[in-house]
């Protein structure tokens, strides 16, 4: 079948460039969700809000003008030779460049500076640097600014570690968890979770006496510290390391810090511990009437677990905001899954859910209530719940039944084939995930499909056609679209699409470099673009959105492309009427994509810039396609900190007012207009 996909590109070269070249208009881009977080768990396309019921009029999007501002992101030597400069500014910004260009070979430019910088601020920005490379034969150099007596380089150079994926570096660091400067202890801290977290693959070599000694110290830190930002910092690791007995008697002493974030980190830890037999949950249950809203939601998911059924269920129906039943309904759905689940738990749960899905004031509640219980209710009473979802005229209801086949046991080939038709888009693309032992599309709308011009639907289409081209099953009429779509797919607005099919079809990636890069060196343009920043360094803007107004500081110093270009936008009107598309509770609040489910882009392509300013609550950034300079048009805003975020993705603003309005916000609810502060 290889040999059949490459036959039909050889074909479709010889056509005039006429056919099937066309570069079609991104509506804006598709191909990997672009999440917020690598273990965020849930797509970037989701559920809407109560929003609707608001009867402000919403204005029409405005067309986002394409822009690809990516110019040549690859150093060109200028940043190396930037990193000898006799002057600190000019040193302090190759730093930069070269932090956001993790994959230019100047780790040994970088090391060999680092023992010799004498700004602590140049020198800081190099501990990034080599941070940003993952690389442990770096920490070496490294490692010798853990005794700087500067606390910045200190701090600097405890996150570096964390990263470079070097656990024999242990005993080197454990020293600092007892600085006498809190930044440093916090960073030291969160730096065992990138040595140790259980979502990290690397090669563990630190031996049990270090660990036990880290433990204890972590311990120390997060019961005794007077710093409540040292505590949650010491809880988020202990809860984020793997698994160790000792941990859980600590994590529910984390319970009753008067801290929110080390009871909500606890909570997580704790969760975590469960599901490997290390802990359980009786000391949670309390923990669901704590007075931040985010501590009960981690309460709640740590109930999914094992918690009393009932309890789950009543929380659907007593007072709360949107986000803290919406995880009621997740924790609830989850619990029902399980095989410990008595009948009448089953007839409790699902009532309470289908309740919910009726009648909940929130569409995201009723959403995820029926989608819930299409996978865990009755045959009959989950066709009822997929056909409501099915035949709504609010297209993300529609989408999340296409998500609700893909995931679930039940079959039902003519929903399927309405949705796959379907005039949404994204309804399309969700409809093309069904696949497996699921109901399968047809021939037809497989074809349909590849003939599209949208770039979701097309790498939907792809994904689900690259098993049956593996196993030799795919018609050739199919490879040959797919063949023809990959023609089409021109241009940096379909990107991911065209790398969906290249994949699909077995071709390797497409080797496109960046755009043209003006002329010039690039450390001049980034000296350039830092003079400019200067000037106007933390410009303001205004959110104003169906639930009330935010402000946003942005950061142009340290990302001035996404800065310059969320600016432009805003002031030509592009976000005025655009919607919140994702909210994951106790994570992230996603939007401002005119495709409206997460894909888009709005024809814009921005260089990474990643900096060492940490994600906190309310920290803005832009999400990613999971590749390399893949930035649009959107942003994300963090509900709590998130710190395995922090370096890999950029963080262009901090919401300064209006906090508790980024809280509220549900998926539907709408922008309406985003202006700068004058």
């Amino acid at each position: 079948m290889r040999i059949l996909a490459s036959c039909a590109l050889a074909a479709l070269q010889l056509l005039p460039c006429g056919c099937g070249a066309t570069n079609a208009s991104r509506a804006p881009t598709s191909g990997t969700s672009r999440e917020a977080g690598p273990q965020a768990g849930v797509s970037a396309r989701g559920d809407d809000s109560a929003a609707s019921r608001i009867a402000t009029p919403i204005p029409t999007p405005t067309p986002m003008p394409p822009a690809d501002l990516l110019t040549d992101p690859l150093d060109d030597g200028s940043l190396v030779a930037g990193l000898h400069h006799p002057d600190a500014g000019v040193r302090l910004v190759a730093a930069r460049g070269l932090a956001q260009r993790p994959r230019s070979d100047a780790g040994a430019a970088l090391a060999q500076q680092a023992q010799t910088e004498t700004e602590t601020a140049v020198l800081v920005e190099i501990l990034f640097a080599l941070g940003q490379r993952h690389d442990a034969s770096l920490a070496g150099a490294v490692a010798m600014g853990l005794v700087h007596p500067d606390a910045a380089v200190r701090a600097a150079a405890s996150a570096a570690l964390g990263k470079l994926a070097d656990d024999s570096r242990t005993s080197a660091l454990i020293p600092l968890l007892a600085d006498a400067d809190a930044g440093v202890r916090g960073a030291a801290a969160l730096a065992f979770f990138g040595l140790d977290g259980r979502r990290f693959t690397h090669e563990r070599t630190a031996t049990d006496a270090e660990l036990l000694a880290r433990d204890a110290a972590l311990a120390q830190l997060a019961l005794r510290d007077p710093d409540a930002g040292v505590r949650w910092r010491a809880t988020y690791t202990l809860a984020g390391v793997r698994g160790r007995r000792g941990l859980a008697t600590v994590l529910q002493s984390c319970l009753r810090d008067p801290e929110p974030l080390c009871r909500l980190f606890a909570l997580n830890g704790l969760a975590s511990l469960q599901k490997e037999a290390l802990a359980d949950n009786r000391d949670v249950a309390p923990l669901l009437a704590d007075e931040d809203e985010r501590v009960v939601i981690a309460a709640l998911r740590a109930l999914a677990l094992g918690g009393d059924v009932e309890v789950l269920a009543t929380r659907l129906a007593e007072p709360a905001s949107a986000l803290v039943r919406f995880t009621a309904v997740e924790a609830l759905a989850e619990r029902l899954a399980q095989p410990d689940i008595t009948d009448d738990d089953r007839r409790v749960g699902s009532d309470a859910l289908a309740e919910a899905g009726l009648h909940d004031e929130s569409a995201m509640v009723r959403r995820q209530a029926a989608a819930s219980l299409v996978a865990v209710a009755d045959e009959g009473r989950a066709l009822y719940f997929l056909h409501q979802l099915a035949r709504s005229d609010d297209w993300r209801d529609r989408e999340r039944a296409a998500k609700a086949l893909a995931a679930g046991p039940l079959r039902d080939d003519e929903t399927l084939a309405a949705l796959a038709a379907d005039d949404s888009p994204p309804v399309q693309a969700a409809a093309l995930e069904v696949s497996g032992g699921k109901p399968s599309l047809r021939h037809d709308q497989l074809l349909r499909a590849l003939r599209s011009d949208d770039p979701a639907t097309l790498s939907a289409a792809a994904e689900a056609l690259a098993p049956r081209i593996d196993d030799g099953t795919a018609a050739p009429e199919l490879v040959v679209a797919m063949a023809a779509a990959l023609e089409r797919a021109r241009g940096f607005e379909l990107k991911e699409a065209r790398q969906a099919l290249r994949k699909a079809l077995g071709l390797p990636p497409d080797g496109e470099g960046p755009a043209p890069a003006p002329p010039g060196r690039l450390l001049d343009r980034l000296l350039a673009q830092d003079l400019a920043a200067r000037g106007d360094p933390a410009p303001r803007v205004l959110i104003s959105t169906t639930r009330g107004e935010l402000v946003i500081e942005l950061d142009r110093i340290r990302a001035p492309v996404h800065v310059a270009s969320f600016l432009l936008l805003a002031e030509a009107g592009c976000y005025d009427g655009l919607d919140v598309h994702r909210v994951v509770p106790d994570f992230v609040v996603q939007g401002l994509d005119p495709r409206g489910d997460g894909f888009g882009t709005g024809g814009r392509r921005l260089p990474d810039e990643f900096s060492s300013r940490p994600f906190l609550t309310g920290s803005v950034g832009m999400p990613n396609a999971g590749e390399s300079h893949t930035g649009g048009c959107q942003l994300f805003m963090t509900h709590v900190p998130t710190p395995h975020l922090d370096g890999h993705y950029t963080f262009f603003g901090q919401v300064v007012e209006g906090a508790d309005v980024m809280q509220q916000l549900e998926i539907g609810d709408h922008i309406l207009t985003v202006r700068r502060i004058p």
